[in-house]
Protein backbone atom coordinates (compact mmCIF):
# COMPACT_ATOMS: atom_id res chain seq x y z
CA UNK A 1 0.00 0.00 0.00
CA UNK A 2 1.96 3.34 -1.02
CA UNK A 3 2.35 6.05 1.80
CA UNK A 4 -0.53 8.62 1.67
CA UNK A 5 1.14 12.28 2.16
CA UNK A 6 -0.91 14.07 4.90
CA UNK A 7 -1.80 17.68 4.14
CA UNK A 8 -0.90 20.19 6.50
CA UNK A 9 -3.74 23.22 7.36
CA UNK A 10 -2.31 25.81 4.77
CA UNK A 11 -2.38 22.89 2.50
CA UNK A 12 -5.84 21.90 3.27
CA UNK A 13 -6.85 25.28 2.73
CA UNK A 14 -5.88 25.74 -0.50
CA UNK A 15 -8.22 22.40 -1.24
CA UNK A 16 -10.77 24.27 0.31
CA UNK A 17 -9.91 27.53 -1.73
CA UNK A 18 -9.92 29.49 1.62
CA UNK A 19 -7.80 30.55 4.70
CA UNK A 20 -7.02 28.34 7.33
CA UNK A 21 -8.41 29.89 10.23
CA UNK A 22 -12.12 28.65 7.74
CA UNK A 23 -10.34 25.24 7.86
CA UNK A 24 -9.75 25.13 11.85
CA UNK A 25 -13.74 25.82 11.69
CA UNK A 26 -14.66 22.90 9.71
CA UNK A 27 -12.96 20.94 11.83
CA UNK A 28 -14.92 21.83 14.80
CA UNK A 29 -17.89 21.25 12.48
CA UNK A 30 -16.66 17.85 11.84
CA UNK A 31 -13.31 17.94 9.00
CA UNK A 32 -11.73 14.72 9.72
CA UNK A 33 -8.28 15.22 10.44
CA UNK A 34 -5.41 13.28 11.87
CA UNK A 35 -3.53 14.95 15.42
CA UNK A 36 0.18 14.18 14.99
CA UNK A 37 1.47 15.90 18.47
CA UNK A 38 -0.32 18.74 18.70
CA UNK A 39 -0.59 19.91 14.89
CA UNK A 40 -3.77 18.45 12.27
CA UNK A 41 -3.13 17.24 9.83
CA UNK A 42 -5.31 15.73 6.40
CA UNK A 43 -5.60 12.84 4.00
CA UNK A 44 -6.98 14.48 0.62
CA UNK A 45 -9.24 11.51 0.69
CA UNK A 46 -11.20 12.18 3.72
CA UNK A 47 -11.44 15.99 2.21
CA UNK A 48 -12.54 14.91 -1.16
CA UNK A 49 -15.23 12.15 0.94
CA UNK A 50 -16.01 15.60 3.26
CA UNK A 51 -16.91 17.33 0.56
CA UNK A 52 -19.09 15.18 -1.26
CA UNK A 53 -20.82 14.44 1.71
CA UNK A 54 -21.83 17.96 2.87
CA UNK A 55 -22.71 18.97 -1.07
CA UNK A 56 -26.29 20.85 -0.61
CA UNK A 57 -28.96 20.65 -3.38
CA UNK A 58 -31.52 23.08 -3.97
CA UNK A 59 -31.44 26.90 -4.24
CA UNK A 60 -29.70 29.80 -3.87
CA UNK A 61 -32.56 31.25 -1.72
CA UNK A 62 -31.26 29.68 1.82
CA UNK A 63 -27.27 29.34 2.87
CA UNK A 64 -26.32 27.69 6.12
CA UNK A 65 -23.93 30.73 7.62
CA UNK A 66 -22.96 29.04 11.16
CA UNK A 67 -19.15 28.48 10.04
CA UNK A 68 -19.22 32.44 8.38
CA UNK A 69 -17.66 34.84 10.18
CA UNK A 70 -20.79 37.48 10.33
CA UNK A 71 -19.36 40.34 10.90
CA UNK A 72 -18.86 40.08 7.00
CA UNK A 73 -22.07 39.88 5.80
CA UNK A 74 -24.00 42.48 5.46
CA UNK A 75 -27.16 42.72 8.17
CA UNK A 76 -29.71 43.49 4.97
CA UNK A 77 -28.71 39.54 4.09
CA UNK A 78 -28.85 37.69 7.92
CA UNK A 79 -32.47 36.39 8.66
CA UNK A 80 -31.35 35.17 12.34
CA UNK A 81 -28.19 33.49 13.33
CA UNK A 82 -27.99 30.61 11.20
CA UNK A 83 -29.35 31.45 7.45
CA UNK A 84 -29.25 33.96 5.09
CA UNK A 85 -31.90 34.86 2.63
CA UNK A 86 -32.15 36.99 -0.55
CA UNK A 87 -31.95 41.03 0.69
CA UNK A 88 -34.53 42.50 3.00
CA UNK A 89 -36.57 45.16 1.07
CA UNK A 90 -35.73 48.83 2.60
CA UNK A 91 -37.69 49.60 5.37
CA UNK A 92 -39.93 52.71 5.22
CA UNK A 93 -40.94 55.15 7.32
CA UNK A 94 -42.95 54.31 10.32
CA UNK A 95 -46.61 54.07 9.33
CA UNK A 96 -48.34 56.72 11.63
Amino acid sequence: MPKERLLTIEEAAEFFQTSPSTVRRLVKHGLPFVRLIKQLRFRQYDLEQWVAANVRRGTAQSINLSIIDKTKVPSAYMTDSTTMLRPRAPRTAARR
